[in-house]
């Protein structure tokens, strides 16, 4: 009885062991339809064998989980998302790009806002470059610079080719920021053209110190009024009387003006007449109140000269007229008030001669009345003119 049993038990423990070293290993999501369906067919198998029933089979606790599914190929991120800035950083822009530079004392909005004007131009000029806003890297840059200077603002644009290499620059003064309206496309051919900024100038499109009133040095206008007198050395007519008057302008280094003068002077038979408009300029020494000056000019003057010798001696009458120059020393007065005065000396040194007759007179024996011989006569006359005017 012992030994009816013995075998089959035997033959059910190599067919379990054979079974377990055949099988493969459970995997930790349950096991696979093929082995569940090996192991229900080798459960009867084993039960018949060993004469017991055979267990049921028992359902799995978890099922089997299926694998995620993979996104469209097509699928892109959403703009402005991290992930759509960072793809944008993935790929560098290698073209031109426009960048805010400095710009202390302006907003942030206006310095925006003339780096788009500029940037327009240049892309008017052929030059793709893009935004201030596009964050992709670039490089070619062309930087705006713009910062205030007082009233006025100081526009700098440059252009930098690799990024951080300086190839060019330009600068401009404009009287305020919405002048680059008008400069921005001759700022842009400055810098790619190298074209100065005064051949680009037209009527339409100045900007900043190309509009300023120009600052000039202090000066004013004197009006001249006094007293002339004139000499003749060596002619014997000394100390007449006579005016001058003119306009001038003066500063505190030197003047220039026109004046008129008019003098006569008489001493016995001896007569010296002279009339001059005369145009030159003064330099004075000092800046002070009191200052020596000396003068030069032109004139065109009319001079006379008659001389009549005592006792029926002979006389001369020579007069003409024409262009000379003239030289005086003096000084002035009172240079730091509205009113001045000045004294002079002049000599005027004429480019002419004068011409006329020289008169003898002879009493022959038995003439009741003396005869007059004339002859052609001409001399050189040098005047000298001694005047005391008040500016005021």
């Amino acid at each position: 009885m012992a030994r009816s049993w013995i075998g089959p038990c035997c033959a059910s423990l190599l067919l379990s062991t054979a079974w377990a070293l055949a099988a493969p290993s459970p995997v930790p999501a349950g096991p696979s339809p093929a082995a569940s369906a090996s192991a229900s067919n080798a459960a009867p198998s084993v039960a018949a064998a060993s004469g017991r029933p055979a267990a049921q089979p028992q359902a799995s606790a978890l099922p089997p989980a299926a694998p995620p599914p993979a996104p469209p190929a097509s699928a892109a991120a959403p703009l402005g998302s991290p992930a759509a800035q960072s793809a944008a950083a993935a790929r560098p822009f290698l073209g031109p790009q426009c960048v805010v530079g400095h710009h202390p004392g302006v907003d942030d909005g206006s310095a925006v806002t003339a780096t788009r004007v500029i940037c327009g131009e240049l892309r008017r000029a052929g030059i793709p470059a893009r935004d201030p806003d596009d964050d992709r890297g670039a490089t070619e840059i062309y930087r705006l610079d713009v910062e205030r200077l007082g009233r006025a603002g100081l526009v700098r644009l440059t252009r930098e080719a690799p990024a951080g290499t300086v190839v060019a620059t330009q600068q401009v003064v404009v009287n305020r920021i919405d002048e680059i309206l008008v400069i921005a496309p001759r700022i842009v051919a400055a810098v790619l053209y190298g074209r100065p900024m005064e051949d680009t100038a037209e009527v339409d499109n100045l900007a900043g110190n190309e509009t300023r009133k120009y600052e000039k040095k202090h000066g004013e206008y004197r009006w001249d009024i006094g007293l002339a007198s004139i000499s003749a050395p060596g002619h014997g007519a000394y100390m007449g009387a006579g005016f001058i008057t003119g306009i001038a302008y003066e500063t505190p280094a030197f003047a220039l003006g026109a004046w008129v003068h008019w003098s006569k002077a008489e001493s016995g038979d001896d007569k010296t007449e002279m009339t001059a408009l005369s145009i030159g300029g003064r330099y004075f020494f000092t800046r002070s109140s009191v200052s020596p000056f000396v003068g030069t000019g032109l004139a065109m003057s009319s001079l006379s000269l008659e001389a009549r010798a005592a006792d029926n001696g002979p006389a001369s009458n020579v007069d003409n007229s024409g262009m000379g120059t003239y030289g005086e020393v003096g000084v002035e007065m009172f240079r730091l008030h509205s009113a001045r005065l000045s004294l002079g000396l002049r000599f005027d040194f004429p480019f002419f001669t004068l011409k006329g007759h020289r008169y003898s007179f002879v009493t022959l024996p038995g003439a009741t009345h003396p005869t007059t011989n004339s002859t052609e006569e001409s001399k050189y006359l040098i005047p000298m003119l001694l005047h005391l005017t008040v500016g005021f």
